[in-house]
């Protein structure tokens, strides 16, 4: 499952600091770019709970597509967050209701 939750808190922090520095453009932008996250977010969270997989399947073709252009360098730092990530969600997941 895409967790794209955390992601859509990173957009509205960047915006705020170009706004600071006058930078009203590439803010607007930046938050246009972004605001498929939540949305797609919410759509993948109720799909998962309802046992949508062919929802699920069309969101992930959907955020496949959204996130084609982003490359993470091999030498990253995340770790492997999808290693586990379902037990976590199965514990969590009544949580999110």
């Amino acid at each position: 499952m895409v967790n794209l939750a955390p992601h859509t808190q990173r957009p509205i922090i960047t915006p705020a600091i170009w706004e600071k520095r006058n930078y009203w453009v590439k803010a607007d932008s930046f938050r246009m770019d972004w605001d498929w996250a939540g949305q797609l977010s919410e759509k993948m969270k109720i799909a998962v709970l309802g046992d949508d997989w062919g929802q699920v399947a069309m969101l992930s073709a959907q955020i496949g597509q959204k996130l084609h252009k982003v490359n993470v360098p091999e030498n990253h730092r995340m770790g492997k967050p999808w290693l586990g990530a379902w037990e976590k969600y199965g514990v969590f997941g009544s949580e999110l209701n």
